[in-house]
């Protein structure tokens, strides 16, 4: 049905993780269907990528995404998916990398937290 109204789906998988980045600043929109998830990465890249993205309700996606602009969270239901890549593919605007931010989840804040932890670390 996405193909018939002209929307291409590409399944990159596997793809390294320097790749990741490329796909995700060249792609309209990303969609991870999975059932069980912790904290996934790809959905956080694409975010902090202002990839818009349709997403299944797995791990902790939810909370991530939360009402985020951009973004469309789904159960399991072929039908569901479908309308979400169309409303989700319509949008303009995308607050993916805000969202990030408001976490603390870019970068910079990571690795200022993770050297904290090293140097606690390392004391002891």
């Amino acid at each position: 049905n996405l193909r018939k109204s002209g929307i291409n789906v590409i399944n990159p998988y596997p793809v390294s993780h320097k790749q990741v980045i490329k796909f995700l600043s060249t792609v309209d929109l990303i969609v991870m269907c999975s059932f069980k998830e912790g904290s996934p990465n790809v959905v956080k890249e694409a975010m902090a990528s202002n990839c818009k993205g349709v997403f299944t309700d797995a791990g902790d996606v939810r909370n991530l995404v939360k009402d985020t602009r951009g973004y469309a969270i789904i159960n399991w239901d072929a039908e569901e998916l479908e309308k979400a890549i169309y409303k989700v593919n319509t949008m303009k605007h995308c607050d993916g990398r805000k969202r990030i931010k408001e976490l603390g989840l870019d970068s910079r804040i990571i690795a200022k937290k993770l050297r904290s932890i090293y140097s606690r670390v390392i004391k002891t």
